[in-house]
């Protein structure tokens, strides 16, 4: 099957609100909360702590939007709240506090400041498939991993999720996540005895980065592998890269970004000037910076891309105070370089 993924657009909401409403195990879920979804993810749009994503097979020679999958940073407050019985459903719970201006999530500030400290908590909201794609492994599986490659690169403390479905749930505990204990107050291995009924009630699998940091060969535990980023990039460089990855044009991205083309090839040059003084081994020796339309600028452009691919933090947002602690870094080697 050819899947793919993206960001969610405006566009895109009403199509996930029937994609969970056609949910059998879900739609209960929400109950009377379902019909403030729209509102609620069209004014979540765009917030960094909003982790929205469609992801579309192609049906008939057409882009067909078969899963919505929503991760949010959210307040520490809220998760303690979550871990205190009684035990809730997460994605009408969050549906309803947004509502009613309530929101539990992070700000733009609050997500930079906590992937500068390693404070982080991911709280997946939706995870609805699709009903004719529910016994799909395949699916399954390109949901599971495009998961992890959305959130590589956060410095994240904790991953809490509730299972959609049984299938949903052995996936996730098969990935080694753990099972939240009420009487504990902490999270387990969950008991064979315990498993078929997890879902029907409400719960919390997940796992800390300290308790991930035990586990031998798990596939949780790699969405916490974290190296600072040496770039120190602004929030706009970010997303310029982030479009250049798909492989658009100077004036595509242009487009997609919302400026001119000038200001496109100025943000190139300004990146560059960037990586020149903090990792000036990605680029060979030239003395000087070359002209973009060159074949030079162009291997610079596939090198620093690559680079970015591989090292996904230097694509995540960043505090201010960080961010100007790299600052004095980098004027530290111009001056004694």
């Amino acid at each position: 099957m050819d899947f793919s993924y993206r960001p969610m657009r405006a566009g895109d909401v009403a199509a996930c609100v029937s994609l969970t409403r056609a949910d059998p195990i879900v739609r209960p879920r929400y109950g009377g909360a379902i019909e403030l979804l729209p509102a609620v993810w069209s004014r979540l749009l765009g917030q960094e702590s909003f982790r929205a994503f469609v992801f579309e097979t192609t049906d008939s020679g057409r882009k067909k939007i078969v899963l919505v999958g929503i991760a949010v940073f959210v307040e520490d407050d809220f998760v303690r709240q979550l871990k205190t019985p009684p035990s809730v459903w997460i994605a009408p719970e969050l549906t309803q506090r947004i509502a009613k201006g309530h929101s539990p999530l992070l700000s733009d500030r609050e997500v930079a400041a906590g992937n500068s400290n390693g404070t982080l908590t991911c709280v997946v909201w939706s995870g609805c498939l699709d009903q004719q794609y529910v016994a799909e492994p395949e699916a399954h599986n390109f949901c599971a991993g495009s998961f992890f490659e959305a959130h590589a690169g956060y410095y994240l403390r904790e991953v809490i999720v509730q299972a959609e479905n049984g299938a949903h749930l052995q996936q996730v505990l098969g990935c080694g996540a753990l099972v939240f204990c009420d009487r504990q107050g902490k999270y387990g291995p969950a008991r064979a005895e315990d498993v078929p009924g997890i879902w029907h009630r409400p719960h919390l699998l997940g796992i800390t980065r300290e308790l991930a940091k035990q586990q031998i060969g798990s596939w949780v535990s790699t969405i916490f592998r974290y190296k600072r980023p040496r770039l120190g990039l602004s929030r706009k460089q970010q997303r310029l890269l982030m479009a250049a990855l798909k492989g658009d044009t100077d004036v595509e991205l242009a487009r997609e970004l919302g400026i001119s083309v000038a200001a496109v090839k100025k943000a190139w040059r300004d990146i560059y000037a960037r990586v020149h003084v903090c990792i000036p081994k990605l680029f060979p020796p030239d003395g000087r910076l070359e002209q973009l339309g060159s074949e030079r600028g162009r291997a610079k452009k596939q090198r620093l891309l690559s680079y970015v691919r591989t090292h996904p933090e230097e694509l995540r947002p960043i505090s201010r105070r960080a961010d100007s602690k790299r600052a004095a870094g980098t004027a530290e080697c111009l001056r004694m370089g």
